[in-house]
């Protein structure tokens, strides 16, 4: 059985690793006595896999752990068993059985929706200017790291909406194994346009994927679903 597991990461785990993620997890499935399946080899390990890492230190209210499991299961009985377990601060939200022949979403996810809100209210102003003046832009040129060094890069190509409204930049981004823009690399950019920008916290809020030709939610690839 496969199953997407879609959970949050919240105020009590912000600052956890990805790698802390995935051992939380394997530690919850012992606990939740799920029956997971093992990859083969000298070293076995549990096939539990992520969809897109979140920066140390951001929110997210939408992440996606994919698990392998030797039976199946009620995905109602996962989510429930699984909440039961989890450390505070990561809820399962939902539990989908995904086809065996459907990509792994680390190969299907393709953009992700971020609100990045600012704490001080202050330069309100300045910010939205910034913001509406990257959306027009036709160029937004940052060092961005790359598989060969740190390099200038123009993201705008990877930035699908953008817009400020009630304390927080919204911004939808490429995510995936081909293009990924980091939110923390967009926020660096309006760094420059003020001498001391204000304290902000990333929130991830939704994934995408690609799928007959449309960008859709990934909770809402094909399969049963409990949430």
């Amino acid at each position: 059985m496969r199953a997407i597991l879609k959970f949050t990461k919240e105020e009590n785990i912000r600052y956890i690793s990805h790698l802390d993620i995935l051992r939380m997890f394997q530690r919850a499935v012992k606990r939740a006595e799920l029956p997971v399946s093992y990859s083969c080899g000298f070293n076995p390990h549990m096939l539990i896999g992520f969809a897109c890492a979140l920066p140390t230190g951001a929110l997210s209210m939408a992440e996606y752990a994919e698990i392998r499991l030797d039976r199946e299961l009620d995905c109602g009985m996962i989510k429930e068993r699984l909440n039961a377990v989890m450390p505070k601060g990561c809820r399962i939200l939902g539990v989908k059985v995904i086809f065996e022949g459907y990509p792994s979403l680390m190969a299907v996810v393709s953009r992700a929706k971020y609100s990045i809100e600012i704490t001080d209210r202050s330069a309100d102003g300045l910010i939205a200017e910034l913001v509406a003046a990257a959306a027009a832009a036709s160029e937004i040129t940052v060092n961005k790291k790359t598989k060969k060094g740190v390099k200038p890069t123009d993201i705008r190509g990877m930035i699908h909406n953008l817009d400020y409204s009630e304390g927080a930049i919204h911004c939808v981004l490429d995510a995936g194994n081909s293009v990924n823009l980091r939110p923390d690399t967009l926020m660096e950019y309006f760094s420059r346009g003020l001498e001391c920008f204000p304290e902000y916290r990333i929130i991830r809020t939704a994934m995408y994927i690609a799928q007959g030709g449309e960008i859709i939610d990934a909770f809402s690839a094909g399969g049963d679903s409990f949430d």
